[in-house]
């Protein structure tokens, strides 16, 4: 399922409410990328749930695993300590918790993670170590925030999209430069009145400035009364408030927890039932080959959405990548660039590390280029 960022954007707004002054009792892992914190805050005891997606509050009873590991050292840092601020990085899908003594780092794209540092942003701990490109996460050494994926849409102006609005078209060329979600970026241009396949370069500049303050209108004014949570089940697309440059017919929700809690904890409370009904049968017979059948089509069927999450998210967070690679390969064979001598200079760029993607094939007779991510 897609949770644009504008959508993590309403749930900070909807949650900060409760999670500031809140003071977090207990920390629990459901599964291996699922954590429910517990938080006692005015409103009193409240249970969320990390997924990787989203980070929301719950009304499901998710069984826990036996406290241990990461999830036993947050819980020892954190316990009985106080909410003093609740806020996503920019428009970024990564959110900050901010407690008296340290600071939460709730990651939610490509494999999700968590990291616990320090006030002094020295990371203590994390779900998963590793080294990227532009930054490194390690015990000892100091967090660094993933960079930016263009513009921040809170502050675009018409400058900037003059400068730096390049592409064929103009809504590929709007998500390219701005830090906003495809579905976001369509309902802008229509609300602007700009035509997705117009060339950036012929846009005046009264045009360039309605469409900076349309896009400034979705993600530098948040409020609660826009927030209407809707479901689109055929795009698998969960955003704030229904878009009309979408045709389907979305299902309403009265919070974001209310959607979050549908679309993922009952999944995961289904997964526990199946499981513990599996136990049960196990330790009364032998004869469990149609239980069997069932937790391996919902473990196939997990597997699949998580694939199919995983791949959607890649393909947003890495759109510029993929657009910058197919740029090249435009401009090499409309110079005459032979195919294999394409292939030879993308495959050395990827060896260099320029890009965090990797050519699989280059058929230019038949128009294909095969892009894996590393």
């Amino acid at each position: 399922m897609q949770v644009p960022n504008l959508t993590l954007a309403y749930q900070v707004l909807a949650l900060k409410p409760l999670l500031v002054g809140a003071f977090l009792n207990k920390v629990q892992r459901v599964s291996d990328k699922v954590f429910r914190f517990r938080f006692h805050s005015k409103q009193g005891s409240k249970d969320l749930v990390f997924n990787g997606s989203a980070f929301y509050v719950t009304s499901y009873k998710l069984e826990a695993q036996p406290s241990q590991g990461f999830a036993a050292f947050l819980k020892k840092r954190l316990y009985n300590k106080r909410v003093d601020a609740f806020y996503q990085q920019g428009v970024d899908r990564v959110l900050v918790v901010e407690f008296t003594d340290y600071n939460l780092v709730l990651e939610l794209f490509a494999d999700s993670n968590i990291v616990l540092a320090d006030k002094s942003w020295k990371t203590l701990s994390a779900l998963t170590y590793g080294e990227w490109k532009d930054r490194v996460i390690k015990r000892g050494q100091p967090y660094q925030f993933p960079a930016s994926k263009g513009l921040n849409p809170c502050f675009l102006n018409a400058g900037q999209l003059r400068q730096q609005l390049v592409g064929p078209d103009l809504i590929r060329a709007l998500i390219s430069c701005a830090n906003i979600a495809p579905p976001v970026a369509e309902e802008a241009l229509a609300l602007a009145g700009l035509a997705k396949t117009a060339k950036p370069s012929s846009l005046t500049e009264a045009e360039l400035a309605r469409l900076a303050e349309t896009v400034n209108g979705f993600y530098g004014r948040l409020s609660l009364e826009t927030l209407k949570p809707v479901y689109y089940a055929g795009e698998k697309l969960l955003l704030p408030f229904p878009l009309s440059s979408l045709q389907a017919t979305p299902k309403p929700f009265a919070s974001l927890d209310e959607a979050f809690d549908e679309l993922f904890s009952d999944a995961l409370s289904s997964q526990e039932a199946v499981e513990k009904t599996a136990k049960a049968e196990t330790r009364q017979s032998k004869d469990a080959f149609n239980l069997g059948q069932q937790l391996a089509a919902l473990k196939e069927f997990e597997r699949v959405s998580l694939e199919d999450q995983h791949k959607a998210e890649a393909i947003y967070v890495h759109y510029r990548a993929f657009e910058e690679v197919l740029q090249v390969v435009r401009e090499a064979t409309a110079k005459g660039v032979p195919q294999k001598e394409i292939l030879a200079k993308l495959r050395q760029a990827f060896r260099e590390g320029r890009t965090p993607l990797e050519v699989v094939d280059l058929d230019l007779k038949k128009r294909v280029l095969s892009i894996e991510l590393k």
